[in-house]
């Protein structure tokens, strides 16, 4: 490039990323705010694990009790 030319071409692509960082940047905060307000520390986490194998475990109990009579 000689010197006292500026390459616009250059700049333009430089816009364009950043455009496209900043457009990522904020996808990423929307969807991080979304997440964030549907975890509340204060309640107890569901656990599924045992909730299931109550459920198992019933129907399993439930099925010995029948075969027995």
């Amino acid at each position: 490039m000689e010197q006292g030319k500026i390459n616009f071409g250059n700049i333009n692509f430089m816009k364009d990323m950043k455009k496209k960082n900043n457009t990522e940047l904020n996808n990423i905060l929307q969807e991080y705010s979304l997440k964030q307000s549907n975890f509340d520390p204060k309640k107890p986490s569901p656990n599924v694990f045992i909730k299931k194998l109550e459920i198992r475990m019933k129907m399993y109990y439930k099925d010995l009790y029948k075969s027995y009579n």
